[in-house]
């Protein structure tokens, strides 16, 4: 890790700073530090200098165990370093920024405000949003990050020219909509179409927050609705669909969620069985609930 790296921090949102060369995780405003295991805060790294890109879970162990232990990392591994980034960053109020793209990898929600820092001050670039087309994407990524194209290595390397993009050449970026288009067909006088994908990261978190309203809000009724599956150690229940318990546990672990004795889940599907819906808590009674949403985009199982 050169020295431009190892003074390299990332401010994530507006309340935590996450800072690499020590594995920490800093809240900004309270001061309270969680110490992320090795694996994890590699892990996490690659995904911010992916810059919003997906990441395979391949790149991801590969950065994180290194070259000469990678072959003998199994999946389970892989999924609890992951676990552990997610409950570590929960802890500090940052809750689904990592979105799980089944198949495919990682890759961290394009909501997320993300502002590059160093501790030196010598150089410092304010504003990194997550890029929303292609081109600002390979323009951002090869400025900001250096990260190589095959995803090989643990650490970036950083060339001074390169650090003098950072200093002179890159202006802060502009906190744009991830919905507007490019300029040209704007000019043009064009109707712009909103594409497909934008439309679906716009209806995702509506229907989970809904479906975590009505869970946390009208539990008598989530039971009413809900089919019980017969799962363990988890209690898990279903909308219209029946999963069995191999079905469910793949699920669970495509969510990289754990089914845990005391943890109660939901499960509802999209009305085009496009995506699953899953709000996971941790507590759930009638008096009190503490539940988060995942959301993953796959052809789900039709109702029976």
């Amino acid at each position: 890790m050169n020295n431009i790296d190892k003074n390299k921090r990332f401010i994530i949102g507006t309340q935590v700073e996450f800072i690499p060369s020590q594995r920490e995780l800093v809240d900004i405003h309270s001061g309270k530090k969680i110490r992320l295991q090795v694996p994890a805060s590699l892990c996490f790294k690659k995904l911010l200098d992916a810059n919003g890109r997906i990441v395979s879970q391949q790149e991801l162990i590969l950065c994180g165990w290194g070259p000469k232990r990678h072959a003998s990392i199994n999946a389970n591994t892989y999924y609890q370093s992951i676990l552990h980034l997610r409950r570590s960053l929960a802890k500090l109020g940052l809750e689904d920024i990592i979105d799980t793209v089944p198949r495919y990898g990682l890759k961290l929600n394009g909501s997320i405000h993300i502002e590059v820092t160093y501790s030196n001050d010598e150089s410092s670039q304010s504003g990194l949003q997550l890029v929303t087309t292609d081109a600002e994407n390979s323009q951002t990524t090869a400025n900001v990050s250096a990260q190589p194209a095959d995803g090989s290595g643990v650490d970036n390397v950083e060339s001074p020219g390169t650090r003098a993009q950072l200093e002179n050449k890159i202006p802060p970026a502009k906190i744009t909509p991830s919905y507007i288009l490019d300029a040209p067909n704007q000019a043009q006088g064009k109707r712009p179409k909103l594409p497909l994908k934008y439309i679906a990261l716009v209806l995702i978190p509506v229907i989970a927050i809904a479906l975590f309203y009505h869970i946390t809000h009208k539990p008598a009724l989530a039971f009413a609705n809900y089919i019980s599956l017969d799962t363990t150690p988890c209690h898990i229940y279903s909308k219209k669909v029946k999963y069995t318990d191999a079905e469910a546990q793949e699920l669970l672990q495509e969510a990289v969620l754990s089914c845990q004795s005391d943890s109660t889940l939901f499960l509802a599907t999209s009305p085009m069985n496009s995506q699953l819906n899953i709000i996971y808590c941790s507590r759930y009674t009638s008096k009190e609930q503490d539940c988060r949403s995942v959301s993953i985009m796959k052809k789900m199982k039709e109702p029976q």
